[in-house]
């Protein structure tokens, strides 16, 4: 699905670089099981792949180079800080002592605290968020729950279970086990989560799921060649 920046603060490609692109991105979609093409909503993958940097860090995140002013961690360390009036968040520290991101005033415009207290708990678990007035950490409760992993059954065992067989499964199918693994982890309840990994499964692939050249039927073939089933 593309959003308002998909289509902007992108390096400039030439037909054959764009063709490389995009052949990169297929490969990465259906290796992983998710549409990589729905991260052009919000990092510069252009810029990425001229530089060679397509390659996820430890954990598992891009450069913050190529981030687009909309990325939750939009820093002061991407490109485009400070490019039409857009000012990133500052990290600050290191493995050894801890990792903080102070997001600045457009930040919190682009995602309200309460949201990026969330996103951190799930996406950032060894970073402290610093938002003002909480004293320098993502330290809230909300936060605390996601990283604990939630309280009862239904909250941890039962989504760390369905992620661990999102793994297993892999493809365009363990994706989505893994989706809606992690929106139970978040406290949601089982309708919700449901609800939000259908949604999620929509917006990512929409009518073209029964598109027999679509990306969703390809990742599934491509699956099942590989399951040999």
């Amino acid at each position: 699905m593309q959003g308002p920046f998909y289509n902007r603060y992108n390096s400039a490609l030439s037909p054959e670089e764009r063709q490389g692109l995009y052949e990169r991105l297929m490969d990465m979609s259906m290796s992983e099981g998710r549409n990589r093409y729905n991260d052009m909503n919000d990092y510069d993958m252009a810029g990425a792949y001229l530089a060679g940097a397509m390659e996820p860090g430890g954990n598992g995140h891009f450069t913050d180079e190529f981030k687009k002013p909309n990325h939750p961690t939009f820093s002061t360390e991407s490109r485009y800080n400070g490019v039409d009036g857009y000012s990133g968040g500052v990290w600050s520290g290191d493995e050894a002592d801890g990792v903080t991101f102070t997001p600045s005033e457009w930040n919190l415009k682009n995602m309200p605290p309460e949201e990026m207290q969330r996103y951190f708990g799930i996406a950032e678990p060894d970073a402290r968020l610093v938002l003002p007035g909480n004293g320098g950490g993502n330290k809230d409760m909300a936060v605390k729950y996601v990283q604990n992993g939630g309280g009862g059954l239904w909250d941890s065992i039962i989504p760390k279970a369905l992620s661990l067989g999102g793994m297993a499964l892999g493809g365009p199918v363990g994706g989505l086990v893994g989706n809606f693994a992690g929106n139970m982890a978040t406290g949601q309840s089982f309708g919700q989560a449901a609800g939000n990994t259908a949604m999620s499964a929509a917006n990512q692939y929409g009518g073209s799921m029964w598109d027999e050249n679509s990306l969703w039927n390809k990742q599934m073939n491509n699956w099942r060649d590989r399951r040999s089933f």
